[in-house]
Parts: C-alpha cells; sequence; structure tokens
C-alpha cells in the first residue's frame, strides 16, 4: 500500500489507539452532538439568528441608521412637495383647466368627438390625403398585371415540366416496370438479393476442398480417440483386478462420453458437400437467377434508369407537376376571370372616397371640428389627461393625507430611531445571542469532526437484532450460485462451507462457526473444475452480493474472533472474484495476536497480486473491535477503532463491492481446536451525501 507496502506496524505504538468501548463512546458524543447541530442548523430561531447577525453587522444597517439619524422635515421630500402644490394651485393655466371642465361646450364636445362617424371622417381624411390614397390607385392596375403574369409563368412552368418528366411518365405507364415496382419488395426479391451478396464471396472449389479437410481431420480424431479409448479399458481392468487406484479414470470416462454422444460422427457427416451452408446458397441462388420475375426486377433494380426515377418519385419537381396539372384544370381559368375584374372603380380605395364625401355635410362633425379650432379649447386640451393635471392632484391627494402628516411629524422626530423597523432587529438580535441554543450552535458549527461525521448517510444497517438479516447474507458462493447448486470450496483448502449448519442468528449478533467434522463435497480444481472432494472441517462462507453492493463509500463493522492457529478469519469488500478484493482484515492463521489488512488486485501480467499491512499486538478474541475501511475514486484506508493503519492510492477498484464474510484453512495445516468463532454485532455501509448542507 503506498506508504505501507508490505509494513509491520505494532497496535501500542500508534499512536491514538483506544479501546473500542472508548471509540463507541466517543462515536455515540460526535453522533449527538452531530443530531443536535443539524436539527439546530435547520431550525427557525438560528435562521432568523443568522439574517439578522448578517444584517446587524451590514454596511446596509450602518448607513440606513446614519440615513434616519440625519433626517429632517427642512428640505426633505415632504417639504419639498408642500412648496410645489403651493406653486401649482396659483397657476393660470391651471385654474381654467378646472373652470373649463364643467361648460356646456366641452359636455357637447365629450359627447360627440369621440363617436364612430367622426373618428371614421378623420381615418378617410388621413386616408385621402396621404400618398396611399394615390398608391393604392396604381396599386390595383399593378396587381392585375401580377396577376395575369402569375398565371402565364405558371402555365409556362407546367408545359416546361411536362416536357422534362414526359420520360418519367412514359415509365409510369410501362406495364413491365409496374410489375418491377410491385415485386421488388417482395419476399422472393429481398431473398434473392441476399443470396447475390453472400454468394458473391463464396467459391465452390474452395468450399469442396475445406469440407474434404474438415471430413479428413475429424475421422482422424475420432479414430485417435477409439484408440486412446481401448487402452485405457485395458489399464482400468487391470487397476480393478489389482484392486489399484486408476490414475485416468476421468478421462476414460470424458472420452467414453465423447464417442457415445457421436459429436464426431455428426461432424463427419456434416462435412458431406451436399449439407454445407455454402453449397446450398449457391444453388439456391442460381435457381432464383432463372426466375422470370427475377430477371425482371433485377434489370431495373441495379439500371440508372431506376435510379433516376427514384431521384423524381416523390420529389419536389413531380409535386409541382401534379399541383400544376390539378392547377390548369380549374384555378388557371378562375384566375383569369378574376384579373379582369380587378379595376379600380371596383377597389377599397374608391369606396372610402364616396363615403368620405358624405360624412363631411354632417351637421355634428361640422360642429365638432368647429370646437377645436378655438384657442381656449387648445389650452384645455393641452392640459386635459396631462401628468402636469395628474401631478397636481396627486399632490393635492398627497398634502391632505395622513400620511404627509404623520412623515411630517416623524421628520421633526429626534427619537426616531427607536421607532424604527431596524432598531426592533437589533433588539432581537441582542436577544438571541444570549439564546442557549444560540450559543451551542455557534460553539461547535465548525467542528470538523461532526461535519466529517455528517457528511455520510446509511446505506446498508444490519445489528441482526430481528429475522429481516437472514434474507441479505447468502451462504452461496457469488456469482457461481448462478450455474450451480449448493455450496464449494477450493481444492487446496481443508474446510467446506456448509449452507445453514455453520453460521446462525443469535442475541443480536451473527456467529460464523468452524468445526472438526469430516465431510464431503464438492471442491473447484483449477484443472478439472468441479469435483467431490473430502474434508476434514465444515465453516461458513456468507456475502451479501445479491442483497446490496456498492461502489466507493465507508464501511464498518464490529467483529470478534477466536485465536486459532491455521486458521485465518476474513471480513472483506468482495467482487465474486479473487481480485478486486478489499480485505478490512485477515486474522492471522500462523500468528497470535496478529491480523493484516489488504488489497486483491490484478497486477500487468493478469495474475492476482496482494498489497497488505500486518498488525500486531491486538488480540481480537478479547474483545469487539470497530474495523472501518474509507473507499473513495483514488484512495483506500483502512481503520482499527477510528485509527489510521494504512492507506492505498494505487490500483483502486472502480466496480462495486459486497460484503464478504468467511474462514480460511490451508489443507497443509492442521487447526489447533475444534472449534472457532467469527461473532458480528453489527455490519454498516455509508456514501457521501449528494449535497452537504453548509454551516454559517
Amino acid at each position: 500500500m503506498e506508504n505501507c507496502v508490505n509494513t509491520s506496524l505494532k497496535w501500542k505504538a500508534l499512536t491514538g489507539a483506544i479501546s473500542t468501548s472508548k471509540y463507541e463512546k466517543k462515536q455515540e458524543e460526535l453522533r449527538q452532538r452531530a443530531e443536535k447541530i443539524s436539527k439546530a442548523s435547520g431550525s427557525d430561531k438560528i435562521r432568523e439568528f443568522l439574517e439578522l447577525r448578517d444584517f446587524v453587522h451590514s454596511d446596509a444597517f450602518k448607513n440606513e441608521k446614519k440615513e434616519i439619524d440625519a433626517l429632517k422635515y427642512q428640505g426633505s421630500e415632504p417639504q419639498q412637495k408642500e412648496k410645489e402644490f403651493k406653486r401649482k394651485s396659483s397657476d393660470k393655466r391651471i385654474k381654467n383647466y378646472y373652470k373649463l371642465n364643467d361648460s356646456s361646450e366641452l359636455k357637447f364636445y365629450q359627447k360627440h368627438h369621440d363617436t364612430d362617424k367622426l373618428k371614421r371622417y378623420h381615418e378617410l381624411k388621413q386616408y385621402l390625403d396621404s400618398e396611399a390614397f394615390n398608391r393604392d390607385k396604381d396599386k390595383v392596375n399593378e396587381e392585375r398585371k401580377k396577376m395575369l403574369s402569375e398565371l402565364e409563368e405558371k402555365k409556362k412552368r407546367y408545359k416546361s415540366l411536362k416536357q422534362e418528366l414526359s420520360w418519367f411518365l412514359k415509365l409510369e405507364k410501362s406495364e413491365q416496370f409496374n410489375d418491377f415496382l410491385h415485386f421488388k419488395d417482395s419476399e422472393t426479391f429481398k431473398h434473392y438479393l441476399d443470396l447475390e451478396k453472400e454468394v458473391r464471396n463464396y467459391s465452390l472449389k474452395a468450399v469442396k476442398q475445406k469440407l474434404k479437410n474438415d471430413k479428413k481431420k475429424y475421422q482422424k480424431e475420432k479414430k485417435t480417440l477409439e484408440k486412446r479409448y481401448k487402452e485405457l479399458k485395458k489399464q482400468s481392468a487391470k487397476a480393478d483386478k489389482n484392486k489399484a487406484p486408476f490414475e485416468h479414470q476421468q478421462e476414460l470416462e470424458r472420452i467414453k462420453e465423447t464417442l457415445s454422444k457421436g459429436t464426431l460422427d455428426q461432424k463427419i457427416k456434416d462435412s458431406d458437400i451436399n449439407q454445407s451452408h455454402e453449397y446450398i446458397k449457391i444453388k439456391e441462388f442460381d435457381n432464383l437467377k432463372k426466375n422470370k420475375r427475377v430477371k425482371n426486377a433485377s434489370k431495373y433494380y441495379f439500371s440508372d434508369k431506376y435510379k433516376k426515377y427514384q431521384e423524381v418519385k416523390g420529389s419536389v419537381k413531380e409535386e409541382e407537376l401534379k399541383e400544376l396539372q390539378e392547377f390548369m384544370k380549374g384555378p388557371y381559368k378562375e384566375g383569369k376571370e378574376k384579373a379582369k375584374q380587378h379595376t379600380f372603380k371596383n377597389s377599397d380605395a374608391y369606396s372610402r372616397k364616396q363615403e368620405f364625401k358624405v360624412l363631411k355635410k354632417d351637421s355634428d362633425i361640422k360642429r365638432v371640428l368647429k370646437t377645436e379650432k378655438r384657442q381656449a379649447f387648445k389650452d384645455f386640451k393641452n392640459l386635459e389627461g396631462s401628468k402636469e393635471i395628474e401631478d397636481y392632484e396627486n399632490l393635492k391627494a398627497y398634502i391632505e393625507s395622513d400620511e404627509f402628516k404623520e412623515k411630517k411629524r416623524y421628520l421633526k422626530d429626534s427619537k426616531r430611531f427607536k421607532k424604527s423597523e431596524e432598531y426592533e432587529k437589533q433588539q432581537r438580535y441582542k436577544a438571541l445571542t444570549k439564546d442557549s441554543e444560540v450559543k451551542y450552535y455557534l460553539k461547535h458549527k465548525d467542528d470538523k469532526d461532526i461535519e466529517e461525521f455528517s457528511s455520510w448517510e446509511c446505506t446498508f444497517d444490519d445489528d441482526f437484532s430481528d429475522n429481516s438479516s437472514a434474507a441479505k447474507w447468502s451462504p452461496l458462493p457469488f456469482p457461481a450460485a448462478s450455474f450451480i447448486k449448493g455450496t464449494y470450496s477450493q481444492w487446496g483448502e481443508d474446510q467446506f462451507y456448509t449452507e445453514d449448519k455453520n453460521h446462525f442468528f443469535s442475541s443480536g449478533k451473527l456467529v460464523l462457526k468452524t468445526t472438526r467434522n469430516e465431510v464431503e463435497g464438492m471442491a473447484w480444481h483449477p484443472r478439472m473444475g468441479f469435483v467431490p472432494k473430502k474434508f476434514n472441517y465444515t465453516s461458513a462462507n456468507l456475502n451479501s452480493g445479491k442483497a446490496f453492493s456498492q461502489q466507493f463509500g465507508k464501511f464498518e463493522a464490529k467483529v470478534k474472533c477466536s485465536n486459532a492457529k491455521g486458521l485465518a478469519h476474513i471480513l472483506a469488500l468482495s467482487s465474486g472474484r479473487l481480485a478486486p478484493q478489499i480485505q478490512m482484515f485477515k486474522q492471522s492463521e500462523k500468528a497470535a495476536n496478529e491480523f493484516s489488512t489488504g488489497l486483491i488486485h490484478t497486477d500487468k501480467s493478469g495474475q492476482p497480486s496482494r498489497k497488505e499491512c500486518v498488525v500486531s499486538g491486538l488480540d481480537l478474541s478479547k474483545d469487539y473491535h470497530i474495523f472501518t475501511v474509507i473507499w473513495s475514486e483514488n484512495l483506500i484506508e483502512w481503520r482499527v477503532n477510528g485509527v489510521t493503519l494504512a492507506k492505498q492510492t494505487g490500483e483502486v477498484p472502480k466496480a462495486p463491492l459486497f460484503w464478504n464474510l468467511l474462514a480460511v484453512k490451508p489443507f497443509e495445516e492442521a487447526l489447533d481446536k475444534p472449534t472457532a468463532e467469527m461473532e458480528i454485532e453489527w455490519v454498516r455501509a455509508y456514501k457521501k451525501r449528494a449535497s452537504q448542507k453548509a454551516m454559517s
């Protein structure tokens, strides 16, 4: 491990080494403080305190206080508005405005000036006096010319397209071509095209030679197997007669099974030319080539004429031709007639001119127009609805309002700050600084241990206190459980992993028990695969492969193990294979009071390679110990009771891993006790929170 490759540590020499009970007490105190801080940080009281603190210490508060203290009535906005109101009240134009506002002449004007007929009069007059009227007169003639021109352009385009696509129209009428169009998407023709692609790469001569060579090879293999089978059968009979073990029994059985299945006979039979896939496809293609419809379709399918047809079919040109054909059948004649009727006397401009002549003689319109010419009325209209009148009326309403009177009194009050909202906030802030909850929050909010503790959220927790624990752990090997029934061990081990006899849940803990017990079970041999074997011990091998796996995080377990020479208890994060694997601890099978932490990874040659840190002087049998692995994208850290043992920055696994609990006993060494146990009080996993709340 980087900084700790093949190192040896002594537990008592490690800085910060403490007992499990002290570590758990420290963690519980940390948890309680973290919960209290978390609860406080989300409370309305703390939120209010932080907001008030920011406000009271802000430049905005200081500036606001200065501004409030500096206020006075003389030169203030209310005083300026009062002066402005007095000035406007003496303005002659404003006085005249309110005198004319109730006159009979104004009432008649207001009644008639906004009528539809007067609006229409002004609208028509403006139009007839404008260049738009003359343009509209000219436009009518231009539009008629344009309509006729567009009709002739479409007619010319229709003739041009019809001539250009005459070959296309002729082709569409062809019976032979239409037969091709119906046949080209048939399954027969599609199959012909597929065969044509396939057989162009085939050589009948090469196919025949290959099949001939294959037949000779399989006949030779069969003869060799039959000869070997006779030899082994004689040797087996001789061994039985002498009551001696026959070391080639498995080979004999495999050869017998191969010959009985007739696999080689079938391969010899399949080497016949008439059974060859390539030969069948070549013959099938030759037969299809003779089909009359296939010949016709093939002629068109690969022709330039069909490619050209496809470019036109469904193209913009074809659609345009169809549209023009429909246009020439009716819309063309209708358009010609419409263009002839498009004259000035039939236009909207002419109708509006006649309408204006009638409105100009109306008596009400004449009286309104006369009023609009008077100078006194013009002065009134200049102020009507103006901002000047609006400002005057707003000023008047303001000066007469309670708001103005109260503001005036406020600006003349020397103790105005104590009546402000800012003062109330300042007093509330001072009161909150003495609150016990606020004091606790300020004291502990920046605690790094609390911040680290709160950054994790639990993703897996099993304290073995109820019936749900059994569903989380499988005694069947992972992932071999998908293709082999029952459990198995490795060929070089002397313990057999049982399904339910060597682990149990008891009094809130999981116990894995290794017992001296002769049994027969399956073992994995690197060369022979799964084979039966006799074992001298039974043990347990549990994993969470189906229930839980995780990429990166913090993984913890509280464990106690029997000291047993010749047996190693292992708590690991596994991928289901030998590598990658993060071992939280592996108890030494040779020395008491010794264990190691390690990483098994795949080296450059593709072989498993182990990096480990050995720790001595810690007896795992006398008390429970809490083992921790913190695994991130570029770092693995191993801890015991919170003390860091080792760190690894290279070959860090990237794929999700799952819990693996087991005991390993090498075949060569004898266990010095009849039984040995590993007790696990709880197992937990955490992951980093997606977004951690920042504490102010």
